[in-house]
């Protein structure tokens, strides 16, 4: 399970190097506009393979990808070619059984973690809501209830270090800069 935590790390780490790669007035022949393609598809293919291969984990992968389509929080191509080859690996390796609770669940989580964060951003939510919801604190407390709920602690420990390498290159890029 370690090195499926590490792959999700991986997997965060990635996500945040294409926002940062894709943001901006980038040349289309730059490096760092070749670099956000590269890392977006990457992201998509450990996505696609820990979904694939680790059932357990599943519904909160395929639910984050579906609320970031429903709340139309796509907001370059590079992330396009992440989800597109999470599909990719689907269509090669074929999806696990998914249960239809845990997916509805993780799915109201993702979306109101996405809404809330609009919110927030717009500062339509302030104090201690606002912060938590700027934070992207919903989907790791759905994901914390339900492990607490079912005894699955994977599913938290995987949202969690997928966040902390999110964050890890967020805050490595704020340095830089």
């Amino acid at each position: 399970m370690i090195y499926v935590l590490l792959l999700l790390f991986a997997a965060g780490f990635l996500v945040k190097l294409s926002d940062i790669f894709s943001d901006g007035k980038k040349k289309k022949k730059s490096p760092t506009y070749y670099l956000s393609h590269v890392s977006g598809i990457l992201y998509g293919i450990i996505s696609g393979y820990v979904i694939v291969n680790y059932p357990v984990l599943a519904p909160l992968g395929i639910a984050v990808m579906l609320s970031v389509l429903f709340t139309k929080k796509i907001d370059h191509p590079v992330h396009f070619l992440g989800i597109g080859s999470s599909v990719l690996v689907f269509s090669f390796l074929g999806l696990p059984r998914v249960e239809l609770v845990p997916l509805v669940f993780f799915l109201c989580g993702g979306a109101a973690d996405e809404l809330g964060n609009d919110l927030a951003n717009k500062k339509r939510i302030k104090g201690v809501v606002g912060k938590f919801f700027s934070y992207r604190l919903m989907l790791e407390t759905f994901a914390l209830v339900f492990s607490a709920i079912t005894g699955i602690w994977p599913v938290f420990f995987s949202i969690l270090l997928f966040d902390v390498g999110y964050i890890l290159a967020d805050r490595i890029q704020r340095t830089r800069l």
